[in-house]
């Protein structure tokens, strides 16, 4: 066995085993399913949608993202990470929004094709892996999960380095990493899946931010719940631009 596989599947035993407690298990639970890339995408399109859409469609798209992870997951933890995505996403500048929309879509792509390429099993095949969560097959590195959340982190961040300041992308770091300790802490990722997904992920926002940052306007207002309620409209920022 290789030195790196076995530091590996060191780390895995001490994370996945050595922190497993009852009262724990819940609450990773439910900041891995913060990870699921269509609970991320749901209320970043609703903080899109917010300036234009009607209230009946916001209202509609609200309901979708706290009932369908019910009826998918057939959980009630699920629900509850949709609504601590709700927390942090839904109150982003539009323009924000649909720049990490466009950043989970693409880091999602890529990870699909570099997990393809890898082509590395889960840690299940492991004899002391007990996984959490009901995963079968699938590739391990990268993590999908780790690679979205970590995409949306680093254009929330690089928006507010180019505005003002605000809390939001301190939390979004938080809770990119703590997703990425959960991918392991619930049995389904190695910690170098998690490693390369957040690696992917930071690259993946970071380039969405550049390309995107002039055609959205990107890092023109503030980040987070504490944002004047009304964005500049495109005149304004042609004028600010000129």
């Amino acid at each position: 066995m290789p030195e790196w596989w076995q530091v590996d599947t060191d780390l895995l035993r001490t994370i996945h085993l050595g922190m497993r407690r009852p009262w724990l298990d819940p609450w990773v639970v439910i900041v891995t399913f913060a990870g699921v890339g269509t609970y991320q995408g749901t209320w970043l399109l609703f903080a899109a949608l917010r300036p234009k859409a009607g209230r009946f469609w916001l209202a509609a798209l609200a309901v979708a993202g706290l009932v369908a992870p019910l009826l998918v997951e057939k959980s009630g933890l699920a629900v509850a990470a949709s609504a601590l995505v709700a927390l942090l996403y839904a109150t982003l500048p539009s323009r924000v929004a649909w720049g990490a929309l466009w950043a989970l879509v693409v880091s999602g792509a890529l990870r699909l094709v570099l997990a393809e390429l890898v082509d590395r099993p889960r840690p299940g095949q492991l004899p002391f892996v007990m996984p959490l969560e009901n995963v079968t097959g699938g590739r391990s590195f990268p993590s999908g999960h780790t690679t979205t959340t970590f995409a949306i982190a680093a254009m929330v961040c690089w928006c507010q380095a180019k505005g003002q300041t605000s809390s939001m992308a301190a939390w979004t770091v938080l809770l990119a990493l703590l997703v990425g300790v959960s991918r392991i802490y619930v049995g389904v990722h190695f910690p170098i899946d998690v490693l390369g997904g957040a690696v992917l992920g930071v690259a993946a926002g970071s380039a969405c931010y550049y390309f995107l940052k002039d055609r959205l306007a990107l890092g023109q207002e503030r980040v987070g719940p504490d944002s004047p309620s009304a964005e500049p409209d495109d005149e304004t920022v042609r004028a600010d631009r000129d």
